[in-house]
């Protein structure tokens, strides 16, 4: 009987380190740093953006906000200004069903309140994501479609939200952190900076920037 008892005490102790020594893994993974979870959310965008362009033929722009009013019931704002304007197109089409998806720890972004009353949804200061415009099927996979942290009216990146890094997501599915040089500019294997005209990821489209408000 106390032989039992002791044993129990073994498994129970066992149990108890191995909780010990794994708790802190779980916490940390669920706390993402900053760039992390713009990298991860990034990514969560990218995915609505082709579910959206493979149903509606093209990305988000001025020209498709007719057919998702004729499809959304949410009667959701839908401008043509700022990221923000584009990617309610998203939400009100069935593609993203909250804001949280679009923030990113930069200057003058706050995380998302909820609040998905149409007068509401994506507010000033709850994007943190600039969105580049123009792309299709035939673009260059290496094409940018989402940048942050992106300074509003510039094509200069702030080094300070992710330490020197900036998060560039691609046609191509991929989600990267970037070196901010001195200039604030990211380059890439072609040496150019990433939103010169000249850079071939564009093509012969020179890039459209839609800044979040």
């Amino acid at each position: 009987m106390l032989r039992n008892w002791g044993v129990g005490l073994i498994v129970v102790g066992s149990f108890v380190i191995i909780v010990i020594a794994i708790l802190p893994r779980i916490l940390s993974s669920q706390k993402k740093g900053p760039l992390t979870e713009a990298i991860s959310n990034s990514k969560g965008i990218g995915l609505a953006l082709f579910n959206f362009a493979e149903d509606y033929g093209k990305y988000p722009d001025a020209t498709t906000v007719d057919a998702v009013r004729k499809k959304e019931t949410s009667h959701l704002p839908l401008g043509t200004r700022s990221s923000n304007d584009f990617f309610r197109q998203l939400i009100a089409a069935g593609y993203v069903d909250n804001e949280k998806l679009f923030y990113a720890n930069i200057r003058g972004c706050r995380k998302p309140d909820g609040d998905m009353r149409p007068a509401h949804v994506l507010e000033k200061g709850e994007c943190g994501f600039s969105y580049i415009l123009g792309a299709d099927g035939k673009s260059n996979p290496l094409r940018p479609i989402l940048v942050t942290p992106l300074i509003p009216g510039t094509t200069h990146f702030d080094p300070k939200p992710f330490k020197g890094f900036a998060v560039i997501f691609r046609l191509n599915n991929s989600a990267t952190r970037e070196k901010i040089n001195e200039y604030g500019d990211v380059t890439d294997s072609t040496g150019k900076p990433l939103f010169d005209p000249s850079n071939p990821v564009w093509g012969d489209k020179p890039p459209v920037i839609a800044w979040p408000e």
